[in-house]
């Protein structure tokens, strides 16, 4: 998958950039928290006693730390290795397959300044039926009444002016639009300098990702994060038809913030 495939998708984060790009690759979203990261799965489970994810290579060197620290818009090409493939180059490491991340590299040319950015909103797609205050204490009634013979008694546990408020018409707090946070929006802006020569290129870059999340009202959830990229390659000695001595260096530097909401349920 390339580079451009990737930032049209404006993903947060690597692997779910994979979603639907890949046969055999599935992505699967475990949690609504803005930034956080998906599941992804090669050609389904390989072992049900050690960890089922597959191994990163990002330019050449497995990666076992936080793959949201790669940027997606730092990202040239993915490539996904399946099946013996995957465990003939890296062997038990690669059982769960292989994703392969190759950065964008400075190249030979004029000092270029490039500009990639995107912004948008998102809100709820479905918003689910709840029932409002008039029609809980009906719905609740009817259910004591058949267990029990009996109506709910609501004086001993809401006060008789809230009573008085429902036998008047009102319904009750719509909790879903109080605690939503409508328009939520999604941002990332990415800057990139790359040139060099024959002898010496380099590629620097900054990125900054805003994500909010769509429930939390004045409290919403968030994520952010900052991340600046530079790798270059110097040739120290050059014959005539290859290079003999190179050096070079790849460093990424990252900070994110979050806050999130609560999941799950009683």
């Amino acid at each position: 998958m390339k580079g451009e495939t990737i930032e049209k998708k404006s993903p947060t984060e690597v692997s779910k950039a994979l979603a639907g790009e890949i046969a055999g690759v599935q992505v699967v979203n475990s949690s609504g928290q803005p930034g956080s990261n998906a599941t992804v799965r090669i050609r389904g489970i390989g072992s049900v006693n050690s960890s089922t994810a597959p191994l990163y290579v990002v330019d050449g060197i497995p990666y076992d730390g936080d793959i949201s620290a790669i940027d997606p818009s730092d990202i040239a090409s993915t490539t996904v290795l399946k099946d013996a493939t995957s465990t003939s180059l890296y062997g038990a490491r690669g059982a769960n397959g292989v994703i392969l991340v190759t950065t964008k590299q400075g190249k030979v040319g004029k000092i270029e300044l490039s500009y990639n950015g995107s912004m948008g909103w998102s809100n709820a797609y479905k918003r689910p039926q709840l029932l409002n205050a008039q029609q809980y204490m009906t719905i609740m009634d009817e259910y004591s009444f058949n267990t029990s013979g009996q109506k709910c008694d609501f004086s001993a546990y809401i006060p008789q002016n809230v009573l008085d408020k429902v036998a008047e018409g009102w319904t009750g707090t719509d909790w879903w639009g109080a605690f939503e946070n409508e328009n939520a929006i999604q941002q990332n802006h990415s800057v990139t300098l790359t040139g060099g020569s024959d002898r010496s290129k380099f590629a620097l870059s900054y990125t900054y990702t805003s994500n909010e999340g769509i429930m939390g009202a004045d409290v919403a959830s968030y994520y952010k994060r900052n991340t600046i990229r530079i790798n270059s390659d110097h040739v120290l000695l050059k014959a005539k038809d290859f290079d003999v001595i190179t050096i070079g260096e790849n460093i990424s530097i990252g900070y994110d913030r979050s806050h999130d909401l609560a999941e799950g349920g009683m």
